[in-house]
């Protein structure tokens, strides 16, 4: 299936998180328009922004079930969030993906990048305690859900990614990893990693235009957390339409 990334809103992400790509001015051109599509799609609604901060619930929730109920399409929509969301919201979801249980699904997702410094990295992001509890919800809802484990910090202790898949172990079987992009003229890369860590460069292919960013890809650390995921019984994947794909194939069957 294609992927397709939508700008839902014109809002600003109030998370705060220093690591961001959204804060390096992204040309709204390269997100997709909902009317553009002619095929089935996951769909990326708010991939530069937190689902809390998109707008009135309602509206929000208005957008997801049209994502869902293209005419003659299956579609699976994904959204990650560092919020603390309410339990009327997350069952509200719950009863779209009921609904068109037979044309689709909603994922949601809890994101993480440490546990002890969120207060530093993600200043206005959700406690950890209150994304771990929302898992919890999420998960009572029956509702598709993993860890998202992006970026995977370099110099965040080892023990903050064991402590969040230990606390994730309970509600859901999946962790998505990858490595953290950055931009060579933003304060956090002078600050955290220049000079630090070695740099790669990448094609950004879920860009329309398929930029060039720079990655700090931490595979060894990466692969080391692999090796834990593993050892307690968890799944881990390397992309979300990597996961999204094995749910189509155990719980909704292969569209």
């Amino acid at each position: 299936m294609e992927r397709r990334f939508l700008s839902y809103t014109k809002e600003k992400c109030k998370n705060g998180c220093l690591y961001c790509f959204a804060r390096w001015n992204i040309d709204n051109t390269n997100f997709d328009c909902l009317s553009d599509f002619n095929q089935n799609a996951i769909i990326y609604p708010l991939c530069d922004n937190d689902i809390a901060f998109s707008g009135n619930p309602g509206g929000i929730i208005r957008y997801l079930e049209k994502c869902l109920s293209i005419q003659g399409k299956y579609s699976i929509i994904s959204v990650s969030t560092k919020s603390n969301l309410p339990l009327s919201f997350i069952k509200q979801i719950g009863r779209i993906n009921d609904r068109y249980k037979n044309r689709g699904f909603i994922k949601l997702s809890l994101s993480f990048s440490c546990k002890d410094g969120i207060g530093t990295l993600e200043p206005g992001a959700a406690l950890y305690e209150d994304r771990i509890s929302l898992l919890k919800k999420i998960s009572e809802c029956d509702i598709p859900t993993s860890v998202i484990l992006k970026p995977v910090l370099p110099f965040v202790d080892i023990k903050d990614y064991h402590d969040i898949i230990n606390d994730a172990s309970m509600y859901t079987d999946a962790v998505v990893l990858g490595g953290l992009y950055v931009n060579e003229h933003d304060i956090f890369y002078r600050k955290y990693i220049e000079g630090k860590y070695s740099i790669a460069k990448k094609n950004v292919l879920w860009l329309k235009e398929k930029p060039v960013w720079c990655v700090v890809e931490s595979l060894d650390r990466i692969g080391y957390i692999k090796e834990y995921i593993v050892a307690q019984g968890m799944k881990c994947y390397d992309s979300d339409s990597e996961h999204l794909s094995y749910i189509m194939g155990q719980k909704y069957g292969n569209k």
